[in-house]
């Protein structure tokens, strides 16, 4: 807005996002987000080491905290990742947009019995508080 109620300002600025993909830096979900985004100004990718998942969170959440993005996108639907973007969003109030093509729960419960519920608990917190998602798979979009 500009200095005159009601008025909008013909030039503000881009938005700035932070991005990431779950499965790590340099793969091919990483190029595929960065594809999806790649037309958009104030794109900031935070590269993710994999085998750092704690330290991937708390990388996140001081990226947020510093940058004050005005969305933050996360390709994949990892737990470090996508606690990070629960507490941006309950912390300092950043939306966020999930990208995926599994189902995590499901493949959780399949693979690690006991775990299948607290899983798909995690992913309907996710997506429940999420600005939006994006589905690339039949199976998640219906």
């Amino acid at each position: 807005m500009s200095s005159k109620a009601g008025t909008l300002d013909p030039n503000p600025p881009p938005p700035r996002i932070l991005v990431f993909a779950t499965q790590g830096h340099g793969g091919n979900e990483e190029q595929r987000i960065l594809g999806l985004l790649e037309r958009l100004p104030g794109v900031t990718l935070v590269p993710y080491r994999r085998g750092d998942r704690l330290g991937m969170a708390r990388a996140l959440l001081r990226a947020v905290r510093e940058h004050r993005p005005d969305l933050v996108v996360m390709e994949g639907s990892g737990l470090p990742g996508g606690a990070a973007l629960l507490l941006s969003r309950l912390l300092h109030g950043i939306p966020y947009v999930v990208s995926s093509g599994d189902a995590v729960g499901p493949w959780i419960g399949q693979h690690f019995a006991g775990l299948g519920v607290p899983a798909a608990l995690y992913e309907r917190l996710l997506y429940r508080f999420s600005a939006g998602f994006i589905g690339w798979t039949p199976y998640l979009v219906g």
